[in-house]
C-alpha cells in the first residue's frame, strides 16, 4: 500500500476520532475538572516538603508542581481507559470484520484514538498552564524546554496508544482486560515516576526504571520542567524514540497474534 494511501486512511480515522471527542466534550470537561482538582490537592502536599530537602535534590516546589502537572497531563490527554472501547468490540464480536480488512485493525484504531487525543490536548493544555501558573507561579524553565515538551509529546502518545491496544485485546486471553489495565496503571505510577522526579528514588532503582517504557511517557514529560543539563534531554529524547519504535513493532506482532487467534476460532469463545 502506497504511503499516500496510509496517510489518507489514518487521516480519516483521525478526523473521526476528533469528531467523536467533540460529540462527548461535556464528558471531557468533567475529566479536566478532575485533573484540576488533582493538581490543587497535590500542589498543597508538595508545598509542605521542607525547602532544605528539595535543595539537596536541586529542586524547588515550583518545579515539582510543574513536573507533576506535566506527567499527569499525559495520562489525562491519552488515557489507558481507551481500552474499554476495544474490549467491548471484541466482546460484542464487532471487531471480527475489522480484523479481516486489508489495513491493520490496530493502526486504524490508533488513528481513531489519536484524533481524540488531539482534541484532549487542545482542551487540557490551557488548563495545565493556567492551573500550574496559579499554584506554582511562572514557568521554572525557558520556552525552549516548553517546545521540547510539545515536540516529544507525540512519542509518548505512540507508546501509550500501542500499550492501550494491547491492554484492550488482552481480553482474548484473560477474559477481561481490567486486571491488565490496573497492573499497567500501577507500573506507570511506580516506574514512570508519576508524582515525584526520579531523584526522589533510590539510586540503585533508577537504572531499573529507565530500562522500562514507563518513564518514556510519564517522567520524560515532567523532566522538561526541571532545568536539567542539555545532554540529559538529548538522551531522554533518544530513549523515547527507541521505545516508541519498539511499541510500534510490538503492536504489529501483537496484532498478527490477535488475527491468528480469530482465524482459529478462539477469540470470541474466550471473550
Amino acid at each position: 500500500m502506497a504511503l499516500t494511501s496510509h496517510f489518507r486512511i489514518l487521516s480519516v480515522a483521525f478526523y473521526l476520532g476528533f469528531k467523536q471527542a467533540w460529540a462527548t466534550r461535556i464528558t471531557l470537561f468533567g475529566s479536566f475538572l478532575v485533573y484540576g482538582m488533582i493538581l490543587i490537592v497535590w500542589a498543597g502536599i508538595l508545598k509542605i516538603i521542607p525547602v532544605e530537602t528539595l535543595a539537596r535534590l536541586n529542586l524547588t516546589a515550583t518545579q515539582l508542581i510543574w513536573y507533576m502537572a506535566a506527567t499527569e497531563s499525559v495520562l489525562f490527554i491519552c488515557p489507558f481507559s481507551f481500552f474499554k472501547d476495544l474490549q467491548n468490540d471484541f466482546v460484542t464480536a464487532q471487531a471480527d470484520l475489522a480484523l479481516l480488512r486489508p489495513y491493520p485493525a490496530s493502526f486504524l484504531r490508533a488513528g481513531l484514538w489519536s484524533g481524540e487525543v488531539a482534541f484532549r490536548f487542545l482542551g487540557l493544555v490551557p488548563v495545565f498552564f493556567m492551573v500550574s501558573f496559579l499554584l506554582a507561579g511562572p514557568l521554572p524553565v525557558d520556552f525552549s524546554a516548553l517546545a521540547g515538551f510539545v515536540l516529544s509529546f507525540p512519542l509518548a502518545v505512540v507508546i501509550v496508544l500501542a500499550l492501550t491496544y494491547m491492554i484492550g485485546a488482552s481480553c482474548l486471553w484473560f477474559v477481561q482486560a481490567e486486571p491488565v489495565f490496573w497492573i499497567m496503571s500501577k507500573l506507570s505510577f511506580l516506574f514512570g515516576a508519576l508524582l515525584f522526579p526520579m531523584s526522589f528514588y533510590p539510586q540503585a532503582f533508577q537504572p531499573l526504571m529507565w530500562m522500562t517504557p514507563f518513564p518514556a511517557y510519564v517522567a520524560c514529560a515532567g523532566n522538561w520542567f526541571l532545568a536539567l543539563p542539555p545532554m540529559f534531554y538529548v538522551l531522554q529524547f533518544l530513549h523515547q524514540f527507541l521505545w516508541a519504535l519498539a511499541a510500534v513493532l510490538a503492536l504489529k506482532i501483537f496484532d498478527d497474534r490477535v488475527l491468528r487467534r480469530f482465524q482459529t476460532g478462539k477469540g470470541v469463545q474466550i471473550c
